[in-house]
């Protein structure tokens, strides 16, 4: 039989669980975070050598698959902002995504380097990344979604294939998580 105080524990853990989840954001399964951009659209600057210049298409894509998320967040090319470039630092991450958020909430700078000791591509071929797939990885970054580590099916997801381009798509919990951070 349940007595009266064991009652009383297990209601105080359940009030305690309820409030510590609805404490935490969670939107989907991305862990956001409550650093934003204080300025959009984000403007994203490629003209920093090297940068190949049948590369900016695919890159396009990538900010389009952000900015048809149904937010209102945007990305925005431009010669000045926040730099994508390419740089070889040898076996490793295929992109390094750094965001800089001094004292408070506001994001007020991201740069992504492209590695360049790999081989890159648009589209799926034998032996090398795709950078739509690969950048809008590294976009989302931008907007401080995390690495997802449970499903590979995600833009989100941790690891970079070769010869891969489903990365390419945002799915449900990348949209989810762009509108409940950034809604209209």
């Amino acid at each position: 039989m349940i007595t009266f105080r064991r009652f009383v524990y297990a209601a105080t853990f359940i009030l305690v669980a309820l409030l510590s989840v609805s404490a935490s954001p969670v939107f989907a399964h991305h862990s956001a975070t409550p650093y934003k951009w204080s300025t959009i659209p984000v403007d994203v600057d490629v003209s920093s050598a090297p940068f190949p210049s049948s590369w900016i298409t695919p890159l396009s894509r990538a900010m389009s698959a952000w900015n048809n998320a149904g937010s209102r967040f945007r990305f925005r090319s431009w010669n000045t902002g926040h730099n994508v470039y390419v740089s070889n630092w040898g076996q490793g991450a295929v992109a390094r995504t750094s965001v800089t958020k001094p004292g408070g909430y506001t994001i007020i700078d991201a740069d992504t380097a492209l590695n360049a000791y790999y081989s890159w591509c648009d589209g799926a071929y034998v032996g090398c990344y795709d950078l739509q797939s690969v950048m809008t990885h590294e976009l989302g970054h931008w907007i401080m979604l995390y690495d997802m580590f449970d499903n590979s099916s995600y833009a989100m997801y941790y690891k970079m294939f070769t010869n891969h381009t489903s990365f390419r798509s945002l799915e449900s919990d990348d949209i989810t998580s762009i509108r409940n951070m950034y809604p209209l």
